[in-house]
């Protein structure tokens, strides 16, 4: 009994170190009219060199939008060309811009950062903004 309540305490000090960790986002959330504009940023954990944008839409798979290694723009592939854009400054926080809100931009906002890429399975911390147009 003994043994069993230590490694339950063991296995709960062992994930302690991830969860005061946090990335930083502001807005939480903001509601926006049609081809309004809306900055999202984000502060990434200190120390983590890679920053990811995701968005999601109710009832649709989550979708990258862009990967930042330290300050360098790595894969944009999901951006809505000429309407979004994204910086990261100095490798530390990034702004996520969308230049004219459309009602299928609709949805959560998450930013996360790493140590290192996804691909070496780190372990992410991930915030979210939501984003909502209302209907006219």
């Amino acid at each position: 009994m003994l043994s069993s309540l230590l490694r339950l305490a063991s296995l709960c000090l062992l994930g302690a170190r991830y969860i005061s960790a946090e990335v930083a986002q502001s807005p939480s959330h903001r509601v926006i009219e049609k081809k309004q504009a809306v900055n999202l940023s984000c502060d990434p954990i200190s120390g983590h060199e890679s920053l990811f944008w995701y968005y999601h839409a109710v009832g649709k798979e989550m979708k990258l939008l862009i990967y930042f290694l330290r300050e360098s723009m790595q894969d944009d592939s999901g951006m809505p060309k000429g309407r979004f854009t994204a910086e990261r400054m100095e490798g530390t926080s990034s702004m996520l811009r969308v230049h004219s809100a459309e009602l299928g931009d609709s949805g959560v906002y998450f930013c996360a950062s790493s140590r290192d890429t996804v691909l070496q399975s780190s372990v992410l911390s991930v915030q979210n903004h939501i984003l909502s147009a209302p209907l006219k």
